[in-house]
């Protein structure tokens, strides 16, 4: 479940950037952070056919079609202490 949950963020991250057509992921990971709830953490970088257009930046994959992205999140930082590195027992 996992490993499924991992592929799904990747294919939402990248349809949510429309300006690419591919992405490279790295250091991906499936969490249960605050209150259990399952994401997907981890660096992306798009392209654009063989064209780099950003380098990699964090994302947060939280379910159905929602992911947030670094360079696009005011206080991102807070985000991902509170997703992807805390975990809560409440």
């Amino acid at each position: 479940m996992q490993k499924a949950w991992i592929e799904r963020g990747k294919g939402v991250v990248l349809k949510n950037y429309p300006a690419a057509d591919a992405a490279d992921f790295r250091q991906t990971f499936f969490h249960r952070g605050f209150k259990d709830r399952p994401v997907t953490c981890g660096e992306v970088q798009f392209r654009a056919g063989d064209t780099v257009i950003d380098i990699y930046q964090r994302f947060i994959y939280v379910g159905i079609q929602s992911s947030y992205l670094e360079n696009n999140v005011q206080n991102f930082s807070g985000l991902w202490e509170k997703l992807c590195v805390e975990t809560y027992t409440q």
